[in-house]
């Protein structure tokens, strides 16, 4: 039987974006971080230009309050007409650069859960008698993601997410990694089986429980992204503008004149469950006190991607 347990999993493995995500952790679970890293920069694309404002009536508009003359075409990237004036004049197309600003653990829940059991009995009356013990089960975790964005962001890039609680957890090492699409809402999974191998003695007549058990942890993240563009606009003047044709005028200035957005602000709700202290209980089934406990483990994990 598979238990399945909703793996609250922020958080992106295959090839890694530029923009990473890693949650840190200790033994004691509330002193969890949360740490980001890179960004990620392309040629803006038609529909980022509708974000930010960026069609051809709004710059033509703001190119007359800048330089005192409206131009008469505007371009953002190649191709362009007449010669690759980007090239030629080495001025810079104008490039979307995502990247994180912000993130915050917002909320953590703690419980101890029961996974699997197993009854060991002495029918003896007269003597103990030694059982070998295996308890085991399979457990499913699930990351899930959710977004906040302007549907007009094409990012389309593969983020990179690692949750890491080093070694300092009974029960070894809790460590996940994968990679998610920006922008979309993915729910990820992973089996994993716990479990370990023991000996119990059982007194004359008695039962023994042994119980696995584990700590489930679950945890919300929020991770804030600010989008913001830059480079050169090439703007036309067909009949002539001081004496040149082609100009290029730095995209901040014409955001200003032109009152135009600068940022576009997004975010990802990530939650992330995982077990630790894994451990076996054996206790008596009558009295319910417990006789003895050993440390559980991972001992086999399907990861994500490869279910």
């Amino acid at each position: 039987m598979c238990y399945k347990f909703l793996l609250l999993i922020l958080l992106p493995a295959l090839a890694y974006g530029n923009v990473k995500i890693k949650i840190k952790g200790t033994k004691n679970i509330t002193d969890a971080s949360v740490q980001f890293s890179g960004k990620e920069k392309a040629i803006i694309s038609e529909e980022e230009r509708q974000a930010f404002q960026l069609d051809d009536e709004s710059l033509k508009r703001a190119s007359k309050i800048f330089s005192g003359k409206r131009c008469t075409d505007v371009f953002l990237k190649r191709p362009t007409p007449w010669v690759d004036v980007y090239r030629k004049f080495g001025w810079k197309e104008i490039k979307r650069t995502l990247k994180p600003v912000q993130a915050r653990i917002i909320g953590i829940n703690v419980k101890p859960v029961a996974i699997a059991t197993a009854e060991y009995k002495n029918n003896q009356a007269a003597y103990t008698v030694k059982h070998k013990a295996a308890v085991k089960q399979t457990v499913e975790e699930t990351v899930t993601h959710t977004w906040n964005i302007s549907k007009e962001l094409t990012i389309g890039k593969d983020f990179s997410y690692t949750i890491d609680f080093g070694k300092g957890n009974t029960g070894g090492k809790i460590s996940l990694s994968h990679t998610s699409k920006w922008g979309n809402d993915t729910t990820k999974e992973r089996k994993i089986t716990i479990g370990t191998k023991s000996s119990v003695e059982v007194p004359p007549g008695d039962v023994v429980l042994a119980t696995l058990v584990a700590t489930q942890v679950t945890m919300e993240i929020e991770v804030e992204y600010e989008v913001t563009v830059a480079g050169h606009v090439f703007c036309n003047y067909q009949n002539g503008y001081r004496g040149h044709q082609w100009w290029a005028y730095p995209l901040w200035l014409l955001q200003k004149d032109g009152s135009l957005p600068t940022l576009v602000k997004s975010s990802e709700r990530i939650s992330i469950g995982f077990y630790t202290n894994m451990r076996i209980e054996f206790s008596d089934l009558e009295t319910g006190a417990v006789v003895k406990t050993v440390d559980a483990q991972i001992i086999k994990v399907l990861d994500f991607d490869k279910n």
